[in-house]
């Protein structure tokens, strides 16, 4: 036999029947905006590994294009410590030139000096014999 249900059971039923598809509704809405917001993160996830890469490459550029400069920055100062020898003799070179130079010249004036002592000499000699 079918008892009659009180109308404040029904009630009761119905707003838990009621406030379960409300449950159900803001549970699914909230899977949605946690699949959305995972989809999001996902993106955001590949575009960051994707700058990684990148940047991964540039670094490797970088680096060689360093390796290359401190290399090429020795070779500059190597090479100007040869320059600097270099210069340094052709000073040495050069003041002993103008020794040489001033020697040769003291020697030609004095030769000269010479030659007139003795061409006044002959002449004195010449004008005695006379």
């Amino acid at each position: 036999m079918l008892y009659p249900m009180p109308r404040a059971f029904i009630a009761n039923v119905l707003r838990i029947q009621g406030s379960s598809r409300n449950l159900l509704e803001a549970t699914e809405d909230t899977i949605e905006e946690l699949r959305i917001e995972a989809k999001m993160w996902e993106r955001n996830a590949r575009k960051l590994m994707l700058d990684l890469d990148i940047l991964r490459k540039e670094f490797t550029s970088q680096s060689k294009k360093q390796v290359e400069l401190v290399t090429d920055l020795s070779t500059a100062y190597s090479e100007q410590g040869n320059l600097k020898r270099e210069i340094e003799n052709l000073k040495v070179m050069l003041e002993k030139s103008t020794e040489k130079r001033d020697m040769t010249e003291d020697s030609i004036f004095q030769s000269r000096g010479q030659k007139k002592e003795l061409e006044n000499e002959i002449r004195h000699q010449q004008e005695l014999m006379w």
